[in-house]
């Protein structure tokens, strides 16, 4: 058997997507044009929507100002609730274009079609991840608190209590009296151990699920259930290889993270204390639409080969007898 090699994957990507009968380029132009265009649009409703909460003062526009409040909370989750199923569409393409089988023109809305079965496997996703966050919270803590790397914040709370300096209160020393200082003492150190023990758990999880979203594009699976653990059975000395293939992608990312940071400009601004150098408004929307380019350029360039190299590798991973020309892991 050969050796794996994101190289040998990158490479038959884009084989593949240069014989595909239905040019990818167009593919990722509709995925990704079609969510950049939903987020310009809900962006430009909120800003209205706040415009009108900002002008219906007085007890007489509480229920106006609770109605517009309710709107834009339920545009924030129709958003969150479409980008998933709208993805599980793209690779639903992908995976046809590389078992060299055709498109309709429904194709890319096959996560909807799917939608019991990825919701229900997201929300096994969601409870898992949840139920990890409270070991993580109390290792944490206990380690923290346990090391030497508490005793600075504990001695400087035991100056305050012995100044009165701290305003004790029915439940224990009121939070808001320990100076911004000493709280910085303890949580910066405390998120450091919390980040230290969450990445690598989280990175399995996500590594261990990988698959999940394939194997129901694929109908190989009846629910979200099945789904969800036979991916965790068949990433079982996988899980480097994808991480590998993700590494050979850390431009791609970072670009991604590049484009993250234009978006929130305004805000990173604010944060250093930087004057913007026009009306925050308009800087907003010109930001959005910098971001809104950036994404779609990138996309357009990359994505298609980045996805189609996924999808071979779960081809290969998932049933190897059916991949073709694909390479063979060893």
């Amino acid at each position: 058997m050969e050796n794996f090699t994101p190289k040998d994957l990158k490479q038959e990507a884009r084989q593949r997507l240069a014989s595909a009968v239905y040019n990818p380029k167009q593919l990722i132009l509709l995925n990704t044009g079609v969510t950049v265009a939903l987020g310009l649009l809900v962006s430009a409703l909120n800003y209205l929507l706040n415009h009108q909460i900002g002008s219906t003062g007085g007890l007489n526009g509480l229920g106006m100002r609770s109605a517009l409040q309710t709107v834009q909370t339920i545009l924030s989750y129709a958003v969150s609730l479409f980008a998933p199923f709208w993805s599980a569409g793209l690779l639903f393409c992908l995976i046809r274009i590389v078992r060299n089988q055709d498109l309709s023109s429904g194709s890319m809305l096959e996560g909807f079609r799917r939608f019991p079965k990825l919701l229900s496997f997201s929300m096994f996703e969601v409870v898992v991840a949840t139920l990890m966050i409270l070991p993580i919270t109390y290792l944490g803590a206990a380690i923290f608190m346990f090391t030497p790397l508490s005793a600075s914040f504990t001695n400087s709370i035991e100056e305050l209590l012995n100044s009165g300096a701290l305003v004790i209160s029915r439940g224990g020393v009121d939070p808001s009296s320990i100076p911004a200082d000493v709280l910085l003492q303890g949580i910066l150190p405390l998120m450091v151990i919390l980040l230290c023990l969450a990445i690598p758990v989280f990175l399995y999880l996500a590594y261990s699920l990988h698959i999940g979203p394939y194997l129901i594009m694929t109908d190989s699976v009846r629910g979200g259930m099945q789904a969800f653990t036979t991916s965790f059975r068949m990433m079982r000395g996988n899980r480097r290889k994808f991480l590998r293939l993700d590494l050979s992608y850390w431009w791609f990312y970072l670009a991604e993270a590049a484009a993250v940071c234009i978006l929130y400009l305004d805000v990173i601004l604010q944060m250093l204390q930087i004057e913007p150098f026009m009306n925050s408004t308009v800087l907003y929307f010109i930001l959005l639409i910098v971001y809104s380019v950036a994404e779609i350029s990138l996309h357009c360039w990359k994505k298609a080969e980045r996805d189609t190299a996924y999808v071979l590798l779960y081809e290969q991973i998932a049933a190897p007898a059916e991949t073709g020309s694909c390479i063979i892991l060893p």
